[in-house]
């Protein structure tokens, strides 16, 4: 038995996985997969900075309980995958400024809350002699 064949099925290539739903459905050309591994390789990182090189950063004498060494490498991780990902997008855009307003407007405000929760939570969770940094520190630091 014969199956018919779709000429405009044979005409679309398709990226490898493609049926199988490891693109979203809500954003075009997006791999979630990739996404997924670099949201986990700057999870890694936080976790890292937030951890293992806090008390290198600011200062203190003691380190903290938790360390997480390993988020080094989600550095390299979250790069090799941007590099990628940013090629993807540059190839969608019709002008080089398009590229930049788009990426500005996306990754601006995040940087801000950031650097919002990041102040917060160093304020409101001190590790030993915070009051010997001070709030000025921690400021030139974020700049």
């Amino acid at each position: 038995m014969s199956v018919p064949i779709d000429s405009q099925e044979l005409a679309t290539p398709r990226l490898s996985g493609e049926s199988q739903g490891i693109h979203s459905g809500s954003s075009k050309g997006r791999i979630r997969g990739l996404d997924s591994l670099r949201g986990l390789a700057a999870f890694g990182v936080m976790l890292f900075h937030y951890s293992f090189m806090y008390d290198v950063q600011y200062g203190f004498k003691e380190a903290r309980t938790f360390q997480f060494g390993k988020g080094v490498y989600g550095v390299q991780l979250f790069f090799l995958i941007s590099g990628f990902v940013i090629f993807m997008t540059v190839e969608k855009t019709r002008r080089p400024i398009d590229f930049v307003i788009t990426r500005f407007a996306r990754l601006y405000p995040s940087y801000w809350l950031a650097l919002t929760l990041t102040t917060l939570a160093v304020i409101f969770w001190p590790g030993p002699e915070m009051s010997s940094i001070g709030l000025g520190r921690l400021a030139r630091r974020a700049i």
